[in-house]
């Protein structure tokens, strides 16, 4: 009945629990870090239906939208969360928190809006500066918190990401990218080697987790993510995408 059960979750993107498992751990999760996936992919969806309803041709209306969100996400824990009934099992299973769909939704919407405003951003090393120190200041704020992380913090991540020369940042992941896997296996190998070595030093155990994690995400991309891409070259929207350009 537990692998059944666990079988449907993972089937439909939840993380697996077993009650028993990894007992004496601070957090005994087995992954900790994939609670996140349903969401992305609901934010997957959510994209494809924005694009097939033609909304990034309308960028002000899309900004206007993403607007409403970040303003829904700030008020939803102090006014209007109080005010709801208890989420019903089914409902949150099929659907997730309320309160975490705005979180990651709003994230998606921002991250969206600086790709859809790339032309008219203008990038400089001041503006990134002051983004960064408005961030840190937001985050001493409870209720800006996000907000300021999502805003200021993705002007300063840009910037960085778009401006700074360093060969090795413009190098790493750049053709093949094992970030994703690293960030999924990094939570189960960190927690095996607390669970078989509880007394291990911090440093250790984060030299540890980052090379077995990222052996982890290396085979997860050259044997599942990489070939899966190549999918989208067959598919049939991809000629005449092609061809349109």
């Amino acid at each position: 009945e537990n692998w059944l059960k666990n079988f449907v979750r993972v089937a439909t993107l939840h993380p697996p629990e077993i009650g028993d498992a990894l007992v004496g751990l601070h957090y005994p999760a087995l992954n900790g870090a994939a609670w996140t996936i349903i969401y992305e992919f609901r934010c997957y969806i959510l994209a494809a239906i924005f694009g097939l309803a033609g909304l990034y041709s309308h960028k002000r209306a899309y900004l206007g939208l993403t607007a409403l969100v970040l303003t829904a996400n700030l008020v939803f824990e102090p006014l209007i969360a109080p005010l709801l009934p208890p989420v019903p099992g089914w409902f949150h299973f099929a659907f997730g928190a309320p309160n975490e769909n705005l979180r990651l939704v709003s994230a998606f919407m921002v991250g969206t809006c600086f790709w859809l405003f790339h032309d008219r951003i203008s990038y400089s090393a001041t503006l990134a500066t002051v983004s960064f120190v408005l961030c840190l200041a937001c985050l001493y704020s409870p209720l800006l918190a996000e907000t300021g992380l999502l805003i200021f913090g993705g002007y300063a991540l840009f910037w960085f990401a778009f401006k700074v020369r360093w060969k090795p940042l413009r190098t790493i992941n750049a053709k093949n990218d094992i970030s994703y896997g690293l960030y999924l296996y990094g939570w189960p190998i960190g927690a095996l080697i607390i669970w078989w070595w509880p007394d291990v030093n911090v440093i250790v155990l984060a030299i540890l987790t980052y090379i077995f994690a990222s052996l982890g995400g290396a085979a997860s991309w050259f044997g599942i993510e990489k070939r899966a891409m190549r999918l989208k070259d067959v598919l049939p929207f991809g000629d005449r995408r092609t061809s349109a350009a």
